[in-house]
């Protein structure tokens, strides 16, 4: 929701010697299908036919819609601090969800810095670094529009992939202050037969502890060969 390409910056480090790394903003649209065919134009464009995929909040739940959609096109799918299709999130967040495209932008970002500052900050250990990215993204990297279109996207519906065959691997969070624990179970639930990795800092652990998180990645892809 309120992430750039570049919030990967230390595993685009770590990675860029023995991967190729894509990494992607998201625009302001208004559907799956919209961020769907963005990412598929850059893939084509770069000559990428298959792919790791990993993603992180919207980005774990856009992981799965592309799942669902190009199984034969994805060698493993990372669903990182997210949640599977649901209705929860609608139901709670609806009514502020559908007012977005109407507040001023200020209103919007101001409210955005003060969850970043009274939940995810403290959930991170207290990280710097990840208060700091998400201040600057919200002081005029990121517009009102990306954020009204972002929550659309995170509450469409779509049938899960829960059969796949795709090696899976799930990322959360004991703490994580944006996603509930009965949301973190139904993507469990969703996806028995995927490797379950659990850290202790909240919703963005990639910044706050990226040795770590890197290494997951690696030793999950490592041991797909």
């Amino acid at each position: 929701m309120t992430g750039s390409y570049d919030i990967w910056w230390q595993q685009i480090e770590a990675l860029k010697e023995n991967y190729r790394v894509v990494s992607v903003t998201y625009p302001a649209v208004n559907s799956l299908a919209e961020m769907e065919a963005g990412v598929l134009a850059i893939l084509e464009k770069e000559g990428v036919t298959k792919f790791n995929v990993v993603g992180t909040s919207l980005g774990g739940y856009f992981t799965q819609y592309l799942v669902s959609k190009h199984p034969d096109r994805i060698t493993t799918a990372v669903f990182a601090n997210t949640f599977p299709p649901n209705d929860i999130i609608k139901e709670k967040n609806g009514t502020l969800g559908a007012a977005i495209p109407y507040l001023p932008e200020w209103l919007v970002m101001d409210v955005l810095r003060g969850s970043f500052e009274t939940s995810v900050y403290s959930a991170s250990g207290d990280d710097e670094m990840t208060l700091a990215f998400l201040n600057e993204i919200s002081y005029g990297r990121m517009r009102k529009a990306q954020v009204a279109g972002r929550y659309k996207c995170v509450v469409e519906k779509f049938e899960a992939p829960a059969n796949t065959t795709i090696p899976l691997l799930i990322i959360e969070a004991s703490n994580d202050p944006l996603v509930e624990e009965s949301l973190l179970e139904e993507l469990k639930s969703t996806y028995p037969q995927a490797k379950v990795v659990t850290v202790d800092n909240g919703h963005f652990p990639y910044i706050a502890t990226p040795e770590f998180y890197t290494k997951q990645l690696m030793v999950f892809w490592e041991n797909q060969k």
